[in-house]
Order: C-alpha cells, then sequence, then structure tokens
C-alpha cells in the first residue's frame, strides 16, 4: 500500500543481485502463491513499508468469490513476464550503456524523488553492483556506462553530501559546538582536525542522528538530521 522494497538474490559469488524495486500496488510472492514452489527471490524494504498480508487459503478464497482478482494477478504476471523478456533481448541487443540507463529508469519509477528542476533524486544507497545485477553486466562494466552518463550530464551526483549551519550542541551550561558551518561536497574525505574537548565528536555525532541537535540545522544527504533521522540511518 504504501513503501518500496527490492528484490534481491544471492549470487554464487556471495553478492546481492538487485533484480527489481517495487512500489505501491505490485504483489510479492505471486510466483510461490501459484505453482507451491519455494520463493526465488529475498524481499527487503528500502522505504518505511504498509503491507497487506493474505495467507495462500485467504487469497483463493477471495479470488474465487471474485474473479477479477485473477485478472489482475495475470495483469501483474504477464507485466512481469514482459519485463522478463524485455531483460532477455536487451542482453543481445542493447549496449552496455543502454542496460545501465534501463536500471537506473526502473530505479527511478520505483524510488525517485521529482524535485522542482525536473530531476529526479534516488535517495536511498544504491550500489555499483546493484546496477550491474539489474543491468546483467560486470561490475566494472557497469561502473565505466555510469561514468559515461555523469560526463554526458544524463546523470549528476549531489553537490553537497553534508551541509550545516549554526549547528550548535550544549550539555547543560557547556556550549560543546559553537554554531559552525559547514558544506561537504558529494564524493570527498573530510575530516576534523582540532585539540580535544573542540567539539569533533559531538560534531559527528550529530551529523550521523547519534546525538540531537541544540540549535541550527544539518542535513545529510539532502535529509534533515532533525526530522529524518530514521531516514538518514537507513543510508
Amino acid at each position: 500500500r504504501e513503501g518500496v522494497v527490492k528484490a534481491a538474490v544471492v549470487a554464487k559469488d556471495g553478492q546481492e543481485r538487485l533484480l527489481a524495486v517495487l512500489g505501491p500496488g505490485s504483489l510479492i510472492g505471486e510466483l510461490s502463491l501459484f505453482d507451491d514452489q519455494p520463493r526465488s527471490a529475498t524481499i527487503s524494504t528500502l522505504k518505511p513499508c504498509k503491507l497487506l498480508h493474505l495467507s495462500k487459503g485467504s487469497f483463493f478464497r477471495l479470488a474465487d468469490a471474485n474473479p477479477q482478482v485473477y485478472r489482475e494477478a495475470l495483469k501483474i504476471l504477464t507485466r512481469r513476464l514482459r519485463q522478463t523478456n524485455d531483460s532477455v533481448v536487451a542482453q543481445g541487443t542493447v549496449t552496455v550503456a543502454g542496460r545501465v540507463a534501463r536500471a537506473f529508469v526502473s530505479l527511478a519509477q520505483g524510488l525517485g524523488e521529482g524535485r522542482a528542476n525536473g530531476t529526479i533524486l534516488l535517495p536511498n544507497k544504491i550500489t555499483q553492483n546493484d546496477i550491474a545485477g539489474m543491468a546483467g553486466v560486470a561490475r566494472e562494466n557497469a561502473s565505466r556506462a555510469i561514468n559515461d552518463l555523469l560526463r554526458d550530464g544524463i546523470l549528476t551526483t549531489m553537490a553537497t553530501a553534508i551541509q550545516a549551519r549554526a549547528l550548535r550542541r550544549t550539555f547543560g551550561d557547556f556550549e560543546a559546538v559553537a554554531g559552525i558551518d559547514l558544506d561537504v561536497p558529494a564524493g570527498q574525505i573530510y575530516g576534523f582536525l582540532g585539540p580535544n574537548g573542540a567539539g569533533k565528536s559531538t560534531t559527528v555525532k550529530m551529523l550521523c542522528t547519534l546525538l540531537g541537535i541544540t540549535s541550527g540545522s544539518a542535513t545529510v544527504a539532502g535529509l534533515d538530521v532533525d526530522t529524518q533521522a530514521d531516514e538518514i540511518r537507513l543510508r
């Protein structure tokens, strides 16, 4: 009903391979429902979800009483089959860059957040292994294709990974962090230098949402540390 989940399998090399991203209205576990075979993939949540659970018996009682349910289930299965066929065809007819682009489109449809400037943000952590698994290519090839898409301006990364304004933390009358400003670009390694008691650890804990802020504001990957702490921890 709400949220986003991912379907993944563990390959022979022990790495997780992302198969699909599913949003509201998706049917999960439908293959085992109809063929009585073990599950073919593992489902994990990517966003907080509200799910409707039906046992096998309940589903078939409902469907027998309302045949339209079978039609809707067949539509879902047919759509999945078409997607599988498209993926198989793409293996031999679409370039690596094209398959990687298709993987991003699929992720954008399931996870994307539209922005005012017309772009789509993927706020959840997606690895090159995930993209490679969805595209059916080696990770090294996926990495090269992603770099090409970045160079061509089709993909972009967030300009600022961490931002803080007048960030402050007190413990009683003691001021541990005295209103700092930060702008940390995405993709850069950033560190704090200073004597003991300068507030380095306290600042890091606030940015990691392990410690509340007294005043000011901060965002990590576009998420507010004060109001979106749970989402930051999921990242």
